[in-house]
């Protein structure tokens, strides 16, 4: 496990590990993501005016992915507790994160119900992956159903049909290609009838649930529709 966290005087990330910094990077991404950050030095950084390292990512170094579409930014400022995404939630874990050269950062799945070290194998298996563009690659999608937002979000669910094609973003593809954390297709039928191509993030977790654009989508085990708040 790597500690990542940006120095302000050097401007690039410092890598931590077993307490000692092992490196300086202009950007990094981690998988199995947890945030630390402590109140107490924040609040006597405040006080005296001298800053300190205190606050931090810790996670698996990840190379050979790079960041998807759907990830989400998130900052952290001493003049406010904890790590935040934009709706001001603060961050306690992620998927994964990734840290760029100039000093933003992105995340997947914060707060993920996901237990980490799934997604991490998962991260694991994407770096390694380097599948043909030619290949099938539809074997990697989880069994055929109706898969729905897990928090009732109001969003297009996904469907995986027995075919192995795959509704996403209210799109029907018929044939699609899986890689990297991304799924692509050629052809796609819009409503209407109208033909488009796709190209967006979809991570396929081993669990069976599928994560896209930070929502993670869940094999409803009733019937449909999908449940809503």
């Amino acid at each position: 496990m790597a500690d990542v966290y940006w120095n302000l005087t050097r401007r690039c990330w410092l890598v931590r590990d077993g307490g000692r910094v092992v490196d300086h990077v202009a950007e990094i991404a981690l998988v199995g993501v947890r945030f630390r950050a402590s109140e107490a030095s924040r609040l006597r950084c405040l006080g005296t005016a001298v800053r300190d390292v205190h606050a931090w990512a810790r996670g698996i170094p990840l190379a050979g992915v790079p960041r998807p579409a759907g990830a989400i930014p998130f900052t952290y400022r001493l003049g406010q507790p904890g790590f935040r995404i934009p709706d001001d939630s603060i961050l306690t874990a992620a998927a994964a994160a990734w840290f760029d050269q100039d000093g933003r950062a992105w995340c997947l799945a914060p707060r993920s119900e996901e237990p980490v070290m799934r997604a991490v194998a998962l991260a694991i298996a994407l770096a390694a992956l380097a599948v043909p563009a030619a290949a099938d690659t539809t074997w990697l999608l989880p069994p055929p159903g109706l898969y729905c937002p897990s928090a009732g979000e109001n969003v297009f669910a996904i469907v995986v049909g027995d075919d192995r094609g795959l509704g996403i973003d209210g799109l029907d593809c018929k044939a699609v290609r899986l890689r990297h954390g991304r799924v692509t297709a050629a052809t796609c039928f819009a409503n209407g009838g109208s033909e488009v191509s796709l190209d967006t993030d979809l991570l396929i977790l081993p669990s069976g649930a599928m994560l896209h654009d930070s929502v993670l989508f869940r094999r409803r085990q009733g019937p449909p529709p999908c449940p809503t708040r």
